[in-house]
């Protein structure tokens, strides 16, 4: 804030300063939006001649494909380049200018954002974080990375077209400094604003959709701030998109930013506001709202291994406000606790939980977090407390100590009550890994009833039935990948190079003599797999699946 002060109040003589410093020089970047062709065009003018850009954010390597760089004057450009440490543009000569240009991208980037998100009246959010990049310099080592700059921003679109950044909008154009990595909004959608969030919603979206976000968000968050006692110290800016895509299409995406929800559905399935669906969508909406806490105003330190920590507690407190906003009963919660324990089982394999972004384990970060999110919390109430108190203790510290890990929980943990069983459950999860009877022990002591069963003991729609023995098949058969269409008693599978026996197109209707429908047969495919024994298909294709570990087995209510 800023205030003119009366001549009155100021000094007769005002003490001599030093002048303010330059600021550092910085890498100037033009964004041009294209509406008519849904491209866009990016310059980076850097503050001198340099050997070629690289893209800083490289957990997902795209641009190679995609991007058009222009050549220039100073060399002619040798083409995006992918590489271990990422993806680069190098020229022949040194220059300080480089325009790409790339159409609307919104294809899914495995545990990242998105580039482009589209609305389905026509408005594009673009993530800042993919444009980010720093100078390449020659030396007699070749050419090397530099230190990132700072990078200042100009936005440009049709002229009556609106730019939305943070809280400040324009018509046309707008100049920013150095922005975190968030999504810019093109368009020329009116935010709906209150104290609490600004959210553009697509106009697209189902009407049940938009109705349930505008109730829920507002409760969700006062519900967060009561069990945490952390009021959010911001108010977020919240994108809702929605592409119909196929018929019986249904899912959802989206992620916390720095103070923005970018929430997304795609799918016609979402038309119809059945009871799971309704229930699915409100779990979305309060788990990337329980990011705004844990990773936006309190982040947590350590990196990716601390995924874990920020994906299962979102998880968990999402389903713990939807049972206590009472959008699920008790028995629902339990089941949804077992169906949690169960994917992670599946999810986590026999590694260490800590580790599971290694192998690409990402799942396992949100059930298994989950679970022992849940057994952390029944053993704080054992002691008197919740685990809404052990995290506002947490937040209170991290605003202290600029962060917070698994470390600091296990101390708020400690601090409780002697008994040490959920510090010891979290350290061997994390350094050992989970099997099904640690698991179950610690559910039942947490005061959860389970059945440990197998997967073919479990009773499932036919339907489900095929969808887990195609992903088994394409595991078996063509290195994890997949592309299969449900069939009444049958299995189509598409064509992939990536297959053997099933490489044309197969299509499957029993695994040794079993219809493919049944518990049977995938009980006869997971026995072979498991004492390394072949399979047999329609028309005697045969498969080897020795090298597949078993499915994990399933928690169930002892009375199931």
């Amino acid at each position: 804030m800023f205030m003119i002060v009366p001549a009155w109040f100021a000094c007769a003589h005002p003490p001599e300063t030093e002048p303010l410093p330059e600021p550092p020089p910085g890498i100037e970047v033009v964004v041009r939006e294209d509406p008519g062709s849904d491209s866009w065009t990016v310059t980076y003018t850097f503050p001198e001649p340099v050997s070629g850009l690289w893209w800083t954010r490289t957990r997902n390597q795209f641009r190679a494909d995609s991007w058009e760089a222009e050549g220039g004057t100073a060399g002619e450009t040798e083409g995006v380049t992918g590489a271990r440490w990422g993806e680069y543009l190098a020229v022949d000569g040194d220059r300080d200018t480089f325009t790409l240009r790339f159409t609307t991208d919104t294809a899914y980037k495995e545990k990242d954002y998105e580039l482009n998100l589209a609305f389905s009246e026509g408005s594009r959010l673009l993530y800042t974080g993919h444009l980010r990049v720093a100078a390449m310099a020659r030396s007699e080592a070749g050419i090397e990375r530099q230190d990132p700059l700072p990078m200042r921003w100009r936005l440009e679109t049709a002229s009556e077209r609106g730019i939305f950044v943070g809280r400040a909008s324009a018509d046309g154009s707008m100049s920013v400094g150095d922005l975190n990595d968030i999504y810019i909004y093109f368009g020329d959608l009116e935010p709906v604003a209150d104290a609490r969030v600004t959210a553009f919603i697509d106009p697209g979206m189902p009407t049940w959709m938009v109705e349930d976000t505008r109730a829920f968000v507002p409760e969700v968050f006062a519900y967060f701030a009561g069990a945490t006692g952390a009021n959010l110290n911001f108010a977020p800016t919240v994108f809702l998109s929605y592409i119909p895509g196929e018929e019986g299409m249904e899912s959802y995406g989206g992620g916390g930013l720095f103070h923005q929800m970018q929430l997304g559905a795609m799918g016609q399935a979402w038309q119809a506001p059945t009871e799971a669906r309704r229930k699915t969508w409100l779990w979305f909406l309060a788990h990337e709202s329980f990011h705004m806490w844990n990773g936006q105003m309190f982040p947590t330190r350590g990196g990716a291994a601390e995924e874990w920590l920020s994906e299962g507690s979102a998880s968990y407190f999402a389903d713990r406000a939807l049972r206590d906003l009472g959008h699920m009963d008790d028995a629902q919660f339990d089941a949804v606790m077992r169906e949690h324990a169960s994917t992670c089982l599946h999810a986590v394999g026999d590694a260490p939980l800590r580790t599971a972004h290694v192998t690409g384990r990402y799942r396992a970060f949100y059930a298994c977090g989950e679970s022992l999110m849940f057994v952390t919390e029944r053993q704080a109430e054992a002691a008197g407390s919740n685990l809404g108190a052990v995290f506002g203790d947490l937040f209170r510290r991290a605003g202290i100590l600029d962060g917070w890990s698994t470390y600091d929980l296990l101390e708020g943990i400690e601090a409780l009550a002697e008994d040490p069983l959920a510090p010891a459950f979290i350290m061997e999860a994390l350094s050992e890994g989970l099997d099904a009877e640690t698991l179950g022990a610690a559910l039942e002591g947490a005061g959860l009833p389970v059945a440990i069963k197998q997967p073919w003991e479990v009773e499932r729609s036919e339907e489900a039935t095929q969808r887990i023995i195609a992903r088994r098949l394409g595991a078996c058969d063509c290195d994890g990948e997949v592309s299969a269409e449900n069939r009444e008693g049958a299995i189509a599978f598409q064509p992939l190079e990536t297959c053997d026996a099933l490489a044309q197109g197969m299509v499957v209707t029993e695994i040794d003599g079993h219809p493919v429908a049944t518990v049977a047969a995938l009980e006869a495919l997971e026995t072979a797999i498991a004492v390394g024994e072949q399979v047999t298909l329609d028309g005697g294709v045969v498969l080897e699946c020795g090298a597949l570990a078993p499915l994990a087995p399933v928690f169930m209510a002892p009375d199931e």
